[in-house]
């Protein structure tokens, strides 16, 4: 049996690829994995690692307890060099991230017979300016928090 964290980060990988989005993706789950802006640039798609970032626990009484998990996507994309293009990328990768924020959004998943709510996303900040200032490469995370009443 897997941890809770993984099921639940597997389960966001899965509903992600379930889904037709504006602009086409395989999502993967990682712990971090790294990846090299030529590869990036090469393969010309945008990149999608899906991984967990906190679980919290709390008590409410003593037979009860609240769990919430934070999950990170995070969305890939080499930006072109010529500013119209490095613009319409940009503008596009926004676009898909808020597409697939809003879609999430008074979603459940089922995992292990257990239901968990979204009940809050965060992109902050919206796209990394370092990263395309300094390697070319538009990068933007999605932050879901989901609550599990156990």
């Amino acid at each position: 049996m897997s941890s809770r964290t993984v099921l639940i980060t597997q389960a966001i990988v899965d509903a992600l690829n379930g889904v037709t989005w504006s602009a086409a993706f395989t999502a993967a789950r990682t712990y971090g994995d790294h990846f090299s802006v030529p590869e990036l640039k090469a393969a010309g798609a945008i990149k999608v690692l899906v991984a967990p970032r906190t679980r919290e626990r709390e008590y409410l009484d003593r037979s009860q307890e609240r769990l919430d998990y934070e999950i990170d996507i995070g969305f890939f994309r080499h930006a072109p060099g010529d500013a119209a293009a490095r613009l319409a990328t940009g503008d596009g990768l926004v676009e898909l991230v808020e597409e697939i924020e809003d879609w999430w959004m008074q979603r459940q998943i089922t995992v292990e017979g257990s239901k968990l709510t979204i009940i809050g996303s965060a992109t902050a900040p919206v796209f990394d300016v370092e990263l395309v200032r300094d390697a070319g490469v538009f990068a933007s995370v999605l932050t879901l928090t989901l609550m599990e009443a156990a």
